[in-house]
């Protein structure tokens, strides 16, 4: 069996007044790849998805649409 485990995305931090939710999005669409090249039997995302408790509308629809497409 093949396992994935991620951890900590923290989607949505601010790097001094700078958003990292573009840099975050091109990780993720290199991760989206991976998981269609080589998919695991289970796939574990655990710990902190957002960087705070209440995210940037952005960061929650990036981890939506990442999850649609898994």
């Amino acid at each position: 069996m093949k396992f994935i485990h991620t951890a900590d995305w923290h989607l949505g931090k601010i790097i001094y007044s700078n958003y990292m939710t573009w840099d975050q999005k091109y990780i993720l669409d290199n991760f989206l790849a991976y998981l269609s090249k080589t998919p695991p039997d289970v796939l574990l995302i655990a710990g902190d998805l957002y960087d705070r408790g209440i995210p940037p509308s952005e960061a929650v629809i990036l981890l939506n649409e990442l999850l649609s497409k898994i």
